[in-house]
């Protein structure tokens, strides 16, 4: 968790809109419910179309605003994981260049670049 947090720390700016973009989901799944209850209970029994229509419609924009905010949520996420991955991708590098030459010697080449891909993958 440290080593996680140390690598994620740098990159705050960028995942803080992949948090803000929760928000329009922890909304649609707050509301969603009392509307569906407000419907249900109150505007369908009573036969107040104009009520039950604005609460039909109220949901509907919920739901498109949680769309939206899903769909940012995943760019930003992304490009969070992606800039983690290249910092890390560079650290490895910069270290496998400071390693000394008799390291190399012992090892093989295939077997360093190897690691050194797998290690990184995404």
């Amino acid at each position: 968790m440290r080593t996680s947090g140390a690598l994620l720390l740098p990159h705050w700016r960028a995942g803080t809109p992949a948090l803000l973009s929760l928000l329009p989901t922890i909304a649609y799944t707050i509301a969603f419910p009392l509307a569906l209850k407000l419907l249900i209970d109150e505007a369908i029994p009573a036969g107040d179309g104009s009520r039950a229509a604005a609460l039909v419609a109220a949901m509907l924009g919920l739901l498109a605003l949680c769309t939206v905010g899903d769909a940012l949520n995943h760019y930003f996420t992304a490009r969070v994981v992606a800039d983690v991955l290249n910092s890390l991708r560079l650290r490895l590098f910069s270290h496998l260049q400071e390693l000394s030459l008799s390291f190399y010697a012992g090892a093989h080449s295939g077997q360093v670049f190897s690691r050194y891909v797998s290690g990184t993958e995404a």
